[in-house]
């Protein structure tokens, strides 16, 4: 099974160009803050800042669960130990085995298959949110109010594409997970402890902090 690493999924799309100067960056937006709550805005504007972040934040979690189950595959040696009692045990035994493998070689597959091999938008939305945020907290800048519409269309695209993306997933990382509790289950085991997967190189909920791009 080849899948890929939440980091290099995160890091496939660079971060966006940038001018090479800013105006100050006002002390609301200097100072790390808890993201989440949206800045004071329209209802409007309030709504799609919810969105965007709650469908980046799932679609990077059903990520992470299916990287960390196989990592779990890979450490908790499962076709190996199912191959075992296959070959030692007896014949219903053998035959609990095979079926067991063949559930989590096909969670597996479709797992694999359910990451986008040319990457997710996750980084590129990350700085959306960011500007979307700004925008939303400075209203009076009349740079910011220019580029809000534009902010607006693509956060909404950011929100749909990845809101749909961890619709899709999140049954397959159920159905992946389902299929090693149930080979423990089977083989009479806990839960083997494995390492954790890597982490992603920001959490999900806090974008970059910084001022003006």
């Amino acid at each position: 099974m080849n899948v890929p690493p939440i980091l290099l999924l995160l890091c496939l799309a660079g971060p966006e160009a940038r001018p090479t100067t800013a105006p100050p960056v006002p002390p609301e937006l200097a100072e790390p803050r808890q993201w989440d709550q949206a800045p004071p805005g329209t209802p409007e504007d309030v709504a799609l800042w919810n969105a965007l972040r709650d469908a980046q934040n799932a679609a990077v979690v059903n990520m992470a669960r299916i990287v960390q189950t196989s990592y779990r595959l890979r450490y908790g040696r499962y076709y190996e130990s199912l191959d075992g009692k296959a070959g030692s045990g007896t014949a219903a035994e053998a035959e609990g085995a095979r079926r067991a493998r063949a559930r989590i070689e096909t969670a597996a597959r479709q797992a694999d298959e359910a990451i986008p091999k040319q990457g997710l938008r996750v980084r590129t939305c990350k700085y959306t949110l960011l500007h979307l945020d700004q925008r939303m907290a400075i209203p009076d800048d009349p740079g910011f109010a220019a580029e809000l519409p534009a902010v607006r269309l693509e956060a909404r695209g950011c929100a749909d594409e990845l809101a749909a993306f961890a619709a899709r997933i999140g049954p397959v990382a159920d159905a992946f997970e389902a299929s090693l509790a149930e080979a423990d289950a089977f083989l009479g085991r806990a839960t083997p402890v494995t390492p954790p997967a890597p982490p992603s190189a920001e959490p999900a909920s806090q974008p970059p902090q910084g001022g003006r791009p």
